[in-house]
């Protein structure tokens, strides 16, 4: 579990729990909670029912004292802190990676030549796309998804005309190799230039 999120189950467990006299010892108070209200929050609640806080790392942080709530705001604004240079250093360490050409996700399921021998073999259309995607050991999507697949031009013209209708501007943003203009009242698409 981390102390980033509120919504933590065993803590709520734990909170439900706790009673007079009792203490809760953490590692540290970053590892309860990186907010600090929300830290707070905790330490007046186990406080309400009678218990109280101790933290190993940092030994001042001790909810049965008169400081406590003042030290446990300096410590979660300092965890705050921390875990705002946490996002900073992963940041610049995943934008360095890139630089270098480290790629990030999932393995390509086809190599370069699998891929350009796929798309050849669905262009031609002899075989299903599932047949091909079975060859390479991958879903018919996968084999759809390649790229260099002319673009359907059945509803090309009429893509413009339907934009026209619902947005009244002549050209299309869905399909900007086509244009519309009204004449005799009604809508007519046509191939722009």
């Amino acid at each position: 579990m981390t102390g980033a999120t509120a919504d933590r189950p065993q803590l709520k467990k734990l909170l439900a729990q706790v009673g007079q006299g009792d203490v809760v010892i953490i590692p540290a108070v970053d590892r309860l909670s990186r907010d600090t209200t929300d830290l707070l929050i905790i330490a007046r609640d186990l406080q309400k029912t009678g218990a109280g806080l101790r933290s190993l790392a940092e030994p001042v942080v001790d909810t049965t004292s008169d400081f406590a709530e003042l030290v446990l705001a300096m410590l979660g604004v300092a965890a705050k802190l921390e875990r705002r240079r946490i996002k900073e250093r992963t940041a610049r360490g995943r934008a360095d990676a890139k630089a270098n050409g480290v790629k990030f996700g999932r393995k390509p399921k086809l190599t370069p030549h699998q891929k350009r021998e796929a798309i050849k073999r669905r262009d031609k259309d002899e075989e299903t796309l599932r047949s091909i995607g079975r060859s390479y050991n991958v879903s018919a999507a996968t084999i759809s998804r390649l790229a260099s697949r002319p673009p359907c031009t059945f509803a090309a013209p009429i893509l413009p005309a339907i934009c026209a209708a619902f947005t009244g501007s002549t050209s299309s943003p869905i399909y900007s190799g086509a244009s519309c203009s009204r004449s005799n009242g009604g809508a007519s698409a046509h191939r722009g230039a």
